[in-house]
């Protein structure tokens, strides 16, 4: 068998993987705020934390897959940093998610996530927003955006109160309005709404990064900080215990659910919006090399000139049956080129001397 017979399709094959899959990969692999990534952006520490003691799962696709959760026990939603822009469809399945009785936390250091807690506290005597301004540290000179705060949460399923530092890292700060109980804030920190990186004398407040209200039979916890929960981060300070007080309080034994998709890439084809999680290109990697091995298996077990075609510019056409009488044939037509080439002879002439010596 001839190997350049396969070998240049497999070659293309190989290169329009790299091409089109190795940026996909490389930013993926980048790309934080993942919980399976172990990278020091990524959740993967607080999986583990949080499946401790309560089932966790993953959501690649969209929060509309809430729609079909029926709230048994408490269940948690973490929407924990926000990088796309959030379907109406999925602020009303999370709307759903909370008037049932789930609880949600949504946790993000910027204002992109504003638009879904004011659809989330429509209707209810309370708001929360994120500023967009940075909690800045008075006294940790080295890295100002890294302030502690003291963070009190009352844990319902043990009926006491927990209190921890934590550390934050490039948060912002919280607005609130009405019926809403303040978990955090530090008299160790500033708002830099100027955003000169200096406290200035208007600047001097308590800042407030983390806030709760009860939105229909659930809870919407909100966190200015989506970095405490990183691999990096998660193990400052009391950042694990309070972690854990989050879970047993809002999960306590349920389902926590996980949002892959909202760092995901959303397009429309014909109407319809298709998620593109970032489990995707994995997935896209393994289904091509299944079907690169298994093109390459193919073209060596069969005859490559089994799978061969005539081209002409008018039409296709299929080659024959390749049986035993056509091998035959192509011999026949192989000495008779080489006979005429030897006695300078045209094909016909070469095929008559041939029949004439034949015995069969």
């Amino acid at each position: 068998m001839k190997l350049n017979r396969w070998i240049r399709p497999a070659i293309t094959a190989v290169i329009l993987l790299l091409v089109v899959l190795y940026p996909i990969i490389t930013f993926n692999a980048s790309a934080p705020l993942l919980s399976t990534s172990a990278a020091p952006g990524g959740l993967h520490s607080f999986r583990e934390i949080a499946s401790s003691d309560s089932t966790f799962v993953s959501i690649i696709s969209s929060p509309v897959v809430l729609n079909d959760v029926h709230v048994k026990e408490k269940n948690l939603y973490l929407g924990i940093g926000v990088s796309r822009e959030i379907t109406r469809e999925e602020m009303a399945a999370l709307s759903g998610f909370l008037t049932r009785g789930g609880n949600v936390l949504i946790a993000d250091d910027s204002t992109g996530a504003n638009p879904l807690l004011s659809y989330l506290l429509s209707g209810q005597n309370s708001s929360i927003t994120f500023s967009g301004h940075r909690v800045l540290s008075e006294y940790n000179a080295g890295n100002p955006e890294m302030p502690l705060v003291n963070a009190t949460l009352f844990i319902r399923s043990r009926g006491n109160m927990s209190t921890h530092t934590v550390v934050l890292n490039g948060a912002t700060s919280l607005l609130i309005g009405g019926d809403v109980q303040i978990i955090s804030r530090s008299n160790r920190s500033f708002v830099d709404y100027n955003d000169n990186g200096v406290v200035d004398a208007d600047e001097k407040e308590n800042a407030i990064t983390m806030a709760m209200a009860d939105v229909g039979k659930g809870r919407l916890l909100v966190i200015s900080d989506p970095d405490m929960f990183t691999n990096e981060m998660i193990y400052r300070q009391n950042n694990s215990d309070f972690v854990k007080d989050i879970v047993a309080d809002l999960a306590n034994g349920g389902i926590v659910y996980c949002d892959d998709s909202l760092h995901s890439t959303a397009f429309t084809i014909a109407g319809y919006t298709i998620m593109v999680s970032t489990t995707y290109p994995y997935d896209l990697l393994s289904t091509s090399i299944i079907l690169l091995i298994s093109y390459i298996a193919v073209i060596l077990v069969r005859d490559p000139e089994i799978w061969e075609h005539k081209y002409r510019p008018d039409r296709f056409i299929p080659r024959p049956e390749y049986n035993e009488e056509r091998r035959r044939d192509l011999r026949w037509s192989a000495r008779a080129m080489e006979l005429a080439a030897k006695r300078n002879l045209t094909i016909e002439e070469a095929e008559q001397k041939m029949k004439s010596g034949r015995h069969d």
